[in-house]
């Protein structure tokens, strides 16, 4: 894992669901919530993880890394059936997951506007942070980041 205050490394990867990212775009702009999925998708949790965005989508960016989908083709339809509006990283080769030590997913990454690794949280083994622990480490973060701490 990337320790805090690490420069976070650029994201080079398809993207499924918008225009092509990049940190430079949000540099001194927005700080990002980078959430790392398993191989698994549950409609469900997209669903609230979209709630999540559009409340927070002001203040702060959701990324979403993927390693494979079935059909490059289907995953972007059913990003866009569920309304997915965030950028959604295709990295094939894993290398966006190994640059950020991610070696099981799920892992989530807070980002400050800067482009600086400000917080990680690992689930503990077996299990996967629901979108309520991303909301309160998303609201922990923001209130770090008002607080200048």
């Amino acid at each position: 894992m990337l320790e805090i205050g690490t420069l976070a490394p650029e994201v080079v990867g398809e993207n499924l669901s918008t225009d092509d990212f990049s940190w430079a775009a949000l540099r001194g702009k927005k700080s990002a919530v980078l959430v790392f999925a398993t191989a698994a998708i549950n409609p469900a949790e997209v669903m609230a993880l979209r709630g999540m965005y559009e409340r927070y989508r002001d203040q702060i960016e959701v990324i979403t890394f993927l390693r494979s989908v079935p059909s490059t083709g289907m995953a972007r339809i059913f990003i866009q059936q569920m309304g997915i509006s965030w950028p959604v990283i295709l990295d094939r080769g894993g290398q966006v997951y190994q640059q950020y030590g991610v070696l099981n997913p799920p892992a989530v990454y807070f980002v400050d506007s800067n482009a600086r690794i400000a917080g990680v949280a690992v689930p503990e083994p077996g299990r996967a942070p629901s979108v309520a622990d991303i909301e309160n480490g998303i609201q922990a973060f923001l209130i770090k980041e008002e607080g200048g701490a």
